[in-house]
């Protein structure tokens, strides 16, 4: 059996993270944001560990292009934070 030999190249990983959403990259340099939410509304998003779609809530903010998807953790945070029971 050949052992097939294929050329390599760096990859920046970071260039592969969606483009669309928040993720904590940005908190890298250790300047702080404030972000005002200016709202939240349910989206269909693409699951792509198992190629399905799920309806998340999805923040949006008034400072960036960028949404927040929010997972169990974060809807607890938020709804900690404006005291929601």
């Amino acid at each position: 059996m050949a052992i097939e030999k294929f050329e390599t190249k760096p990859v920046n990983l970071m260039e592969m993270v969606d483009k669309e959403f928040l993720s904590s990259d940005i908190l890298a340099d250790g300047e702080e944001r404030i972000y005002t939410i200016e709202g939240i509304r349910e989206e269909e998003l693409v699951n792509e560990k198992n190629n399905t779609k799920d309806t998340k809530p999805v923040v949006y903010f008034k400072e960036t292009d960028k949404k927040l998807a929010l997972n169990i953790v974060n809807i607890q945070t938020l709804r900690n934070i404006y005291k929601e029971t």
